[in-house]
């Protein structure tokens, strides 16, 4: 178990000494090329990566590494399988529905991403899901109905300063 673990006991667990156990954590994050554990506070707590390579079958880390690469629009193809088995785990999940629709945004695929995103959004009109529905309609020339989401999402407040700045974004560089 990585998640909050306390940097003092961690190599004790481990049979390790603390210069010990620090040698093997910069091998393993040369390996995975990732930090793997970041301090905080007196604990140490796993990324993303850490999470899925010790639990692979992780939904949440699953979808939230998919999403990761989704929004910043990197390793497309790759965040659609992790997204794909975050899915499988948790079909009826609004936050992996939602990157499961952003992906399909992200790789073209419009008729999918506004089956997941409209699905997202009428399980949970939060802000963030208003803001990728809103982005994907704008680009779609369906201006007048991503407002409308907007306006919704606005009105129920949830979230709707991530809303207003992402279809701002989305805007703007329209």
């Amino acid at each position: 178990e990585l998640e909050g673990t306390n940097r003092v006991l961690a190599p004790k667990r481990a049979g390790l000494t603390q210069p010990a156990m620090s040698n093997a954590l910069a091998r393993l994050r040369a390996i995975f090329n990732d930090e793997l554990l970041v301090r905080s506070g007196n604990r140490m707590e796993p990324t993303l990566r850490a999470t899925f390579t010790t639990d692979p079958d992780n939904a949440t880390a699953l979808n939230a590494l998919g999403f990761t690469h989704a929004d910043r629009n990197e390793r497309v193809h790759e965040a659609l399988g992790y997204i794909k088995r975050a899915y499988e785990a948790r079909p009826d999940d609004p936050a992996v529905i939602d990157s499961m629709g952003w992906v399909h945004f992200r790789l073209g695929n419009y008729g999918e991403a506004e089956q997941h995103l409209r699905r997202a959004f009428k399980l949970l009109p939060d802000g963030e899901i208003a803001g990728h529905l809103g982005e994907l309609m704008w680009a779609q020339g369906q201006k007048k109905q991503a407002l409308s989401v907007l306006r919704e999402a606005l009105n129920n407040r949830a979230n709707a300063a991530y809303a207003a700045s992402r279809f701002g974004r989305s805007r703007n560089a329209r």
